[in-house]
């Protein structure tokens, strides 16, 4: 396909639906079909609901992630693209409260489920990620997540005894292996993916089910666009007027808060938020983390998070740490930020730790919307194979 005289921007949906709709889309099944067996599916949809709904609600651009369904005998019913692309960005977060409700006989099955699991999102992070990656590191990657479902499929005893590998009867799964020469040939996958848009497609798909071009039945179907408010919302991606953006985008990368008050009591409660950091402090040994609050005057001001790591943890591989939100001097111009400034911000979506049972504070893990994660020297980084997983590993 790569070599014809097709050009490749007619297959600008590949990398969307090989990675988000494929593999992605798998793993989740592979969870549910583990749950199932173990009668906890409806258990983990009940613990996970509440953070997966907070990640919803909080309409952030990058991260439009949907909630499982309700339904006993479904799970991504209604899912697009998109909502794998937001989950892929919490994978381990929300998908390893399983490792927490599921209790297996042999360690091995859960060792390579948790092996899938963070496979999955250090594989998408690695193409995601604007960083430009060696090959090389992609390509073991890819070889970590095959070998992780192969063997978890082989001892988890999930599927029929006598049917094929599912990584091996998935198309998904082997055309993972053609990725590495396809990013060496067109470089990221970043530069022909067009998840954001897609989800247009989704809805404007339904009503073009036949090759009918007659005004009065196109007229028809616009009127129907129309009246879901869709061409406002492909408005939304699509057009150059940031004045236009601003006012009627229903989703945006950063949240600006009325007070540091509101701050505060979200943290207690453990909920999800969002926050940002300054990307031009390139030389910072640590990333400094901020709210932004709008106050009566309409200025701005950052409010500094602390974050003490000395009572944080790692969970599959993610670091959850304690954070303080400081107080708020007006008067301190360093506190100060511009709205000229907000375009050198990253913004970051911080997650709490599902089920805390090893502490009684909140504990928080951050992800970028440029694919990286917190570590626990407090940089932001790609996501790894935890080091006591590999350690596990070694002993089988």
């Amino acid at each position: 396909m790569w070599t014809s005289t097709i050009k490749l921007k007619q297959y600008i949906d590949t990398p969307m639906h090989l990675i988000f709709q494929g593999i992605v889309k798998s793993v989740i099944e592979f969870s549910f079909l583990f749950l199932t067996h173990y009668k906890k599916k409806q258990i983990f949809k009940t613990n996970v609901s509440d953070t997966m709904q907070q990640l919803k609600m909080l309409q952030c651009s990058f991260c439009r992630i949907e909630n499982f369904s309700s339904n006993a005998n479904a799970t991504v019913a209604g899912w697009i693209a998109e909502h794998y692309v937001a989950l892929s960005r919490c994978f381990v977060h929300i998908m390893s409260n399983v490792t927490d409700i599921v209790d297996v006989q042999d360690n091995i099955t859960m060792v390579y489920f948790q092996l899938m699991m963070q496979s999955t999102m250090c594989l998408v992070y690695h193409i995601m990620t604007p960083i430009k990656m060696h090959i090389s590191t992609i390509e073991n990657y890819i070889k970590v997540l095959l070998q992780s479902v192969h063997h978890f499929e082989e001892y988890s005893n999930i599927f029929a005894t006598n049917a094929p590998f599912m990584w091996y009867s998935r198309g998904n799964f082997l055309s993972l292996l053609n990725l590495p020469d396809q990013i060496k040939q067109f470089g990221s996958i970043r530069l022909y993916w067009k998840g954001s848009c897609e989800r247009h497609t989704q809805y404007v798909k339904p009503l073009m089910t036949n090759m009918r071009n007659t005004p009065t039945y196109l007229a028809k179907q616009f009127h129907t666009l129309q009246q879901a408010n869709m061409i406002d919302h492909m408005m939304d991606v699509v057009s150059n007027n940031d004045q236009y953006v601003h006012k009627y985008a229903r989703y945006n990368n950063m949240k600006i808060y009325s007070d540091v008050a509101t701050i505060f009591e979200i943290i207690k409660e453990s909920e999800v938020f969002i926050c940002s950091y300054d990307n031009r402090e390139h030389n910072c040994d640590r990333t400094q983390l901020f709210c932004v609050v709008k106050v009566i005057n309409h200025s701005y001001h950052k409010v500094s998070l602390q974050c003490n790591d000395d009572k944080g943890i790692y969970n599959n591989g993610q670091w959850y740490t304690d954070v303080t939100p400081q107080k708020l001097n007006v008067s301190d111009p360093t506190s100060k930020i511009s709205t000229t400034e907000f375009k050198h911000l990253t913004n970051v979506i911080a997650i709490p730790l599902i089920q805390n049972i090893d502490t009684d504070i909140p504990l928080y893990a951050f992800v970028t919307e440029t694919w990286l994660c917190r570590s626990c020297n407090g940089n932001m980084c790609l996501p790894n194979i935890a080091s006591e997983l590999i350690i596990k590993l070694n002993l089988i």
